[in-house]
């Protein structure tokens, strides 16, 4: 690898891992009281850390991709909007899941709703949860699907730096007690 190449790599591994502390923040403060799983994953002691599933990091890295975490862009094409860039088709296909008419086109520029519609669309098209699968059903595009699954291959790999950290943390605590108990 050249030079240059090995830098840009460090660059964008560096602007990840501040993306994914804001990301985290961003969607901590907006969906801590969706579902019971997050509130389960809030209740934990501190030092017991909680971390995304893949399919809570895929959304994340579908929300990167669309918006930047930016629930009203300025470049939408005029018949997406919100944070996942929810089209009319897509609140109609929510709506016609759930058999009534519970969202409107306006709760597209709302994130909780956008991520209530997401998990609509994605729980009846993709039970299974396949992460491959999310990224297609809400954008078929080829070069979009690469984009996005490079961005969560990287929010996987910090996350698994960070159980790393805890785990070393942890070891490290561990033995400071037994060398504590020892004298």
């Amino acid at each position: 690898m050249k030079k240059s190449e090995i830098k840009k790599e460090f660059t964008n591994i560096y602007f990840l891992f501040g993306v994914l502390i804001l990301m985290l923040m961003l969607i901590s403060t907006q969906l801590l009281f969706i579902t019971q799983d997050i509130i389960k994953k809030i209740d934990q002691p501190a030092y017991k850390l909680t971390y995304l599933t893949e399919f809570e990091l895929i959304e994340l890295a579908i929300i990167w991709q669309e918006t930047k975490f930016n629930p009203n862009p300025k470049y939408s094409d005029g018949e997406s909007e919100g944070i996942l860039q929810i089209t009319p088709i897509y609140v109609k296909e929510c709506n016609r899941i759930l058999g009534y008419n519970k969202y409107t086109y306006a709760d597209r520029k709302n994130p909780l709703k956008s991520h209530e519609m997401f998990l609509v669309v994605q729980n009846y098209h993709n039970p299974e949860k396949d992460v491959k699968k999310a990224v297609k059903l809400h954008n078929k595009g080829k070069r979009y699907f690469e984009e996005v699954m490079d961005r969560y291959n990287c929010l996987k790999l910090h996350q698994e730096i960070l159980k790393f950290k805890n785990k070393y943390r942890e070891t490290i605590k561990v033995n400071k007690e037994k060398q504590s108990s020892l004298f």
